[in-house]
């Protein structure tokens, strides 16, 4: 049970939408170039998550999973970033409900309970930081114009 609630909490860490844009990387503006790089900071601390855990299912089980993104991201390509943070956010909620699902589901099993305990604080960061993201765009987009 254990095994499989891990290799789930992998694969939708992985092949996450927020792993998606990261390789894809998403249109910004010249003058979002600090949004831009927090956002790429927030794919590096997620894919710091992703290896711990996979390092964590090597050690225990001696593998990992295979998983691949579903298809529907591939229409997610080329856009801005003020269009997908929204859906970043909701997909990274998701992510966290995942988890939080699964570790109450192998409650038992300490050493995997801690791992998926230490995952939800990063993703609920990740969560907060992106609505922060968010703001700052809309924020932005707001703001009446100078002329």
């Amino acid at each position: 049970m254990s095994q499989d609630c891990l290799n789930h909490v992998f694969a939708t860490l992985n092949c996450s939408l927020l792993q998606y844009v990261g390789e894809n990387s998403p249109w910004t503006s010249s003058t979002d170039e600090a949004i831009a790089e927090q956002l790429e900071m927030v794919v590096k601390l997620q894919n710091l998550n992703i290896q711990r855990l996979a390092d964590f299912l090597v050690n225990r089980y001696g593998f990992v999973p295979h998983a691949s993104y579903p298809a529907e991201f591939t229409d997610l390509q080329y856009l801005s970033l003020s269009y997908l943070i929204s859906r970043l956010v909701t997909d990274q909620q998701s992510v966290l409900g995942t988890i939080e699902a699964d570790r109450k589901a192998i409650a038992n099993d300490a050493g995997a309970t801690d791992m998926l305990s230490q995952l939800e604080v990063g993703v609920a960061k990740t969560v907060q930081t992106l609505k922060e993201i968010d703001e700052r765009l809309n924020h932005r987009e707001e703001a009446p114009s100078a002329s």
